[in-house]
């Protein structure tokens, strides 16, 4: 029976490609009983399994975009539904509903998915109860969905006809908030009450829970207390840096601001622990366990296969401000298949040394690497808690924060609120309830979600902090495989998968006190040092090798060359944004030696990099395919070139050539494509071809980026981008 009667329900729905959605969804659905309301929480893709929104009177959506303005997997079998043409407008008069889209202004289709579902249910004659909101990962979602989801249980009271309890912020240090509802459940006033009279006493840290503990489990020694001091000592992290560098930038983090020292705060609710991790002394691993305990991933076309590489060849020059690595893959053995324009996932582990470093700050080495157990909680308060199905049970803690969980996440500021609970000292604990307050929003944005600390980040300025592993887990989102763009043609070679990319490097600073790599671009820079080798080098050629790497197939059904090949083709991408573009020109290579009587397209290539002779990509190939007539232009803009005093960019080779462009586009409706960075590059090269439109038609910039808008809609202008 729903909490506080059948009256007081609602629906709430999420659609989730990567777990953004779900987790606000999750946040609404345990912030509810502190109203008396019941959120009923489902995912989009249960429509018609567990429920209908034809049978419902209120409803709420938290969904995010994907792709070019798609819907996520999750949400794919309730859009048809909804979109069929055959529905009367009247079909939903009965339902009152609001939406939470989630977005990144970066894309030109900012919260499409969100924005068609609003749409489309006033279309079938919902009425929202609600303003619907528009969440942007470019500034940080919580600016948009705190004071959203703040505001929500008032229009809830108005909609159910119930009597919703303000929002009670929580006192400031010191003080006890004698305001709370009656309404709230005992439990709530405790937990509130809680997390405030703390910061008055003489705080002690939450004890582990040790319900079911075995005792083999009582055997592993207790969490070691590393600080901060002797944490960077034991990892041989240096403590003693410049103070003007990480320190000064760290003192600034773990620093209350003047505006925020007396500040009355509002803090996000206190989630419960749910979770609790059982140890065995005397069980073994079973070492061939699935990745993920094979769960699917999301965006993936097949199931995750084991491939083989053969090569790795540094397309950049040594001095190069980036070093590129191509990947060649052996797929004989696979049931990998792909078009051109489509992605790989590759699974890949956090670096050996950087989970060392998280499990000497908890003072988890005894237990790191024993089988563990994980288990719900009998007492659990959190509704409908389970263990995350990604991760293996049983397992190891080491395995689980290796290979299931992304360690590099930025915290959540209701993850930071469970932290101060097991922060010791009265300072620190008073400067994480700031960092996660409504009042700090300002500082979480500056010194947390802009520099992209993670949760060792946090552990090693906040020394008396000491959590225990299952609120790391429970708080933890999943490590996400990463995509990349093939740039071969299955056609032209079936044996061999080849991918490109640039090894990311994250230096220390703004609270950061250790370099890094990408998670991926690390992993696999380290595992093929051995057989590296620069391009037209003596061993130019495939290697022997053991290595293997865990990938799947991502479909891109909106970036692929028209069906049509005598359609011309605009292909745009600097640096690694040429990948597909590869496998675009190898497959027309194959079409043109198949059918040579044919008509064909012109294919133009946009190309940008920083020097010609330290990261064009492809030059020999390039060239040759020019040569060959496959490529009818390529057009390469330097913005690093030595002895030169001009920085060229793609965007401006577009205006150089404008007049052939549009005659492409306008008169024999060309297809563009645009590959690479979206908050520079493609917005940019978007906004150019807005001011192109505008001159060679004489129209407004309004009527141009209409114009523009209209190409995306027809699908002749394709983006796969990313930030």
């Amino acid at each position: 029976m729903p909490i506080g009667g059948e009256g007081k329900r609602f629906l709430l729905l999420y659609g989730s490609q990567t777990g953004q959605a779900q987790a606000i969804a999750d946040e609404i659905r345990d912030t509810s009983p502190s109203y008396d309301i019941h959120a009923d929480l489902k995912c989009l893709s249960l429509t018609d399994k567990k429920f209908s929104i034809e049978r419902e009177s209120c409803i709420v959506i938290v969904v995010s975009t994907t792709g070019e303005g798609d819907v996520p997997d999750t949400a794919q079998k309730f859009w048809r539904r909804l979109k069929k043409r055959t529905l009367p407008s009247d079909y939903l008069k009965h339902l009152s509903y609001t939406v939470l889209g989630l977005g990144d202004t970066n894309y030109s289709t900012f919260c499409n998915c969100g924005k068609s579902v609003d749409k489309r249910l006033q279309e079938l004659g919902a009425q929202r109860f609600y303003d619907c909101a528009w969440a942007d990962d470019a500034v940080g979602l919580e600016v948009v969905v705190e004071p959203w989801i703040d505001d929500l249980w008032s229009a809830l009271e108005k909609q159910l006809e119930i009597c919703v309890p303000e929002a009670v912020p929580c006192a400031n240090s010191g003080e006890q908030d004698n305001n709370l509802s009656a309404n709230r459940g005992e439990q709530d006033n405790n937990l509130i009450n809680k997390s405030i009279m703390n910061s008055s006493e003489t705080s002690s840290t939450p004890k582990d829970v040790a319900n079911g503990e075995s005792e083999e489990a009582k055997l592993i020694k207790d969490p070691v207390d590393y600080g901060l001091k002797s944490t960077l000592k034991h990892l041989n992290i240096n403590s003693d840096v410049e103070p003007d560098k990480t320190v000064g930038e760290s003192s600034l983090l773990q620093s209350s601001q003047s505006s925020l020292c007396e500040a009355v705060l509002t803090l996000p609710v206190l989630s419960s622990q749910y979770l609790h991790l059982s140890y065995s002394t005397t069980q073994t691993l079973n070492s061939k366990s699935n990745l993920h305990n094979g769960e699917h991933f999301p965006s993936s076309t097949s199931p995750v296969t084991m491939a083989t590489i053969v090569k790795a060849k540094r397309l950049s020059a040594p001095d190069a401000v980036k070093t590129t690595l191509e990947i060649s893959l052996d797929i004989q053995s696979t049931d990998i298949t792909y078009e051109p324009g489509d992605s790989i996932g590759v699974v890949c582990p956090h670096e050996d040394s950087e989970v060392d470093h998280l499990i000497t700050r908890l003072g988890r080495q005894p237990e790191a690497d024993l089988c563990c157990h994980i288990e719900v909680l009998k007492n659990s308060q959190k509704r409908n808690a389970v263990v995350p199905p990604f991760i293996p049970n049983p397992s190891s803690l080491r395995h689980i924060l290796q290979t299931c969980l992304d360690i590099r996440a930025v915290p959540k500021k209701a993850f930071l609120r469970v932290l101060a609970e097991y922060t010791s000292s009265e300072t620190e604990k008073r400067r994480l309830h700031e960092l996660c307050s409504r009042q700090g929003a300002g500082d979480y944005t500056q010194f947390i979600r802009q520099p992209s600390l993670s949760i060792f980040d946090i552990l090693l300025n906040f020394e008396s902090c000491q959590p225990p592993v299952e609120r790391i887990i429970e708080h933890l989102p999943r490590l996400q495989a990463r995509p990349y763009s093939v740039t071969t043609c299955l056609k032209v070679n079936p044996q061999c998968l080849t991918f490109i990319f640039n090894i990311v490097n994250i230096p220390e600073g703004q609270g950061r006190r250790i370099d890094l790599k990408g998670v991926a671009t690390g992993h696999i820079d380290k595992i093929t040092k051995q057989i590296q080798h620069e391009e037209g080098s003596c061993n130019d050629g495939s290697v022997i090798s053991s290595l293997r790497l865990p990938i799947f197939t991502r479909s891109n059904q909106n970036f692929r060359p028209p069906g049509d090949a005598g359609i011309p083709v605009i292909m745009i991408g600097p640096g690694t944004g040429v990948a597909p573009f590869m496998g675009f020109i190898q497959q027309r290579c194959y079409q043109k030696k198949m059918n040579p009587d044919d008509m064909f397209g012109e294919m133009w290539l946009f190309y940008g990099c920083r020097n010609r002779d330290k990261d064009f990509l492809y030059r020999e190939k390039l060239h040759l395919y020019v040569e060959e007539n496959i490529l009818d232009r390529l057009i390469v803009s330097f913005s690093r070139e030595e002895n030169s005093t001009q920085e060229n960019y793609v965007q401006d080779s577009l205006r150089l050539y404008q007049q052939e462009v549009m005659s492409l586009i306008d008169s024999r409706d060309a297809h563009v494509y645009v590959c690479g960075d979206a908050r520079n590059m493609a917005a940019n090269v978007f906004e150019r071809f807005i001011e192109i439109v505008g001159i060679h038609k004489g129209i407004s910039q309004a009527e141009s980026r209409k114009y523009m808008m209209t190409l995306k809609l027809n699908k002749r202008y394709h983006e796969d981008v990313w930030t």
